[in-house]
Parts: C-alpha cells; structure tokens; sequence
C-alpha cells in the first residue's frame, strides 16, 4: 500500500512499520497477560483474606414496633448501635437522642450523647460508656436550672425518694428539647 502511494520510500515505510509491529504486539500481549494475572491474584488475596473483607458501610436500620419501617435515619442508627453495644438496652424504644458536651470532671471536652428511652435517660460518653442512668419511673418531675455564671445549664432530676441528680451542659437547647421531650412523653 505504501508503495502505491508513495512509491519506493512508501514500500520501505510499509516493510518497516509491518516489521515493528510483528516484533511489538506479542510483546504488549505479553503485557496484559502478565497484568489480568497480577490483577487476578490481588483479587485472590481479598477473597481469602478475612481481614481484608469489606464490613457494613452504615448502621442497621431501626425498626420501630408501633410505627413499622420508616425511611434511614442514621443519627437514630447510631444511637441503636450504641444501646446494642450496651448490651442492656437493646429492646429499648428511642424517645429522644442528643450529642453535646457533659460537663463533668474528668469528662469534659468530650462528646457524650444524651439517650431517653421508654425506660431510662442515659449519658453514653464517647458512644461506648453509660456514665449517667436514671430510670425513668424514679423520676418525679425534671427542672432546668442556669447556674450562678451564666453559661452552664443542669437539667436536675428530682427523684420519688426525694434524691436529686443532674446532667451539666452549655448547650441550653438541649435542655429545653429535653425537658419538652421527657414531659409529652409521660
């Protein structure tokens, strides 16, 4: 073709380009053999490899006994997670759930999240340690309390046995949510 074209120095051209290929394309073909079998036994290693294998990308679906299924929340599925992680409060019904900062010492600077389920209010700190729990049928009534500096809030429990316990915080929405949350859900 080359030669038709461009006469001698296209035939030549033809000759030298069919040469390169002959030498280059088993070559290349050598290449992507070598590369599907490198690719197959990456794929080899993740398939036998139990520490390799993918885990769930997201929390377990919460399903509701009154309500059925609902569309994905996964704030509520975390905080599933959590009370299943807990272990004693698995079949609790969520009621109201809220991270923010426990002012406590020791705990300061640190996210906690407050739980009240149909049974208790908890204070999970860092989504693996109850370091608050009142069951909700020692509660008499709840109060919100701004203590003398301004800045700080105590939701205070008062208890039948005329005990009182509290939860500190900054975050004064969170105790207002809280409180009209706890008393429509009695």
């Amino acid at each position: 073709m080359g030669a038709k074209k461009e006469g001698v120095k296209g035939f030549f051209k033809g000759l030298g380009s069919g040469i390169l290929g002959a030498v280059v394309s088993p070559f290349t073909a050598i290449l992507r053999v070598t590369n599907n079998l490198f690719v197959g036994l990456k794929n080899t290693v993740y398939l036998f490899n139990p520490k390799l294998k993918t885990k769930r990308f997201r929390y377990p679906r919460t399903i509701e006994k009154a309500i059925g299924l609902k569309s994905y929340d996964e704030d509520k599925a975390i905080i599933k997670a959590i009370l299943d992680f807990l272990k004693d409060y698995q079949e609790e019904e969520i009621l109201y759930f809220k991270q923010f900062y426990y002012l406590e010492p020791m705990l300061e600077n640190s996210w906690s999240y407050l739980i009240l389920t149909n049974k208790c209010v908890l204070v999970v700190y860092e989504a693996k340690e109850e370091v608050f729990k009142v069951m909700v049928n020692y509660i008499d009534n709840i109060e919100i309390h701004r203590e003398e500096n301004g800045v700080n809030f105590d939701i205070v429990f008062n208890l039948k046995d005329d005990s009182k316990e509290y939860i500190r915080t900054k975050d004064v929405d969170l105790c207002i949510e809280f409180y009209l949350m706890f008393e429509s859900s009695k």
